[in-house]
């Protein structure tokens, strides 16, 4: 049975495709349990608690400059371990993502418009990533162009401005799972 990457900028409604899955009976799994921050000097994960919200991260000079958000390499292994005898849904956004990805049988980027990317990332409330000026500078900057890199990577392009239904029916239209 295969693992199914999902993808995609903040915002685009990963974290409701993994909840939408999970609802419909799906083994689904947001990758943000199996990460944390990573310090790029140092070459090892931080402290469970460091930068936990957007008002500590501020408060730590150039921490964005000094971090990045990595998923552990040996978590995702294991997933895919256990995808040999179902089929299991992960979705995230990591800047590591090139370590693990191979793992997936087919990976699934959910892309955005701008206008989208600010409404949603302003306005939700299951997250606060996103809230914060510097954030949101960072999500829209890595927006630009995000579309065209996904499909040069080989990865199922979606477009997650639709509704939540038609783009749940076209990851499971895509993985032969509906």
């Amino acid at each position: 049975m295969p693992l199914y990457y999902i993808t995609g900028p903040a915002g685009s409604g990963k974290t409701t495709v993994i909840e939408e899955l999970i609802r419909r009976g799906y083994e689904a799994h947001d990758i943000d349990d199996m990460a944390d921050w990573f310090n790029e000097a140092t070459g090892e994960f931080a402290p469970e608690d460091l930068g936990s919200t957007a008002a500590e991260r501020d408060g730590i000079p150039d921490f964005y400059e000094k971090h990045s958000w990595k998923a552990h390499k040996g978590k995702i292994e294991e997933l895919a371990k256990s995808a040999n005898s179902k089929t299991i849904f992960l979705s995230g956004n990591m800047s590591n993502e090139e370590e693990f990805v191979h793992l997936a049988n087919k990976v699934f980027a959910l892309v955005i418009d701008d206008d989208t990317l600010r409404h949603r990332l302003t306005t939700r409330t299951n997250n606060d990533y996103g809230k914060n000026p510097v954030e949101l500078q960072n999500e829209l900057g890595w927006n630009i162009g995000s579309a065209d890199r996904y499909a040069a990577a080989g990865y199922e392009v979606i477009d997650a401005t639709q509704s939540l239904g038609v783009v749940i029916d076209k990851i499971l239209s895509l993985t032969n799972e509906n």
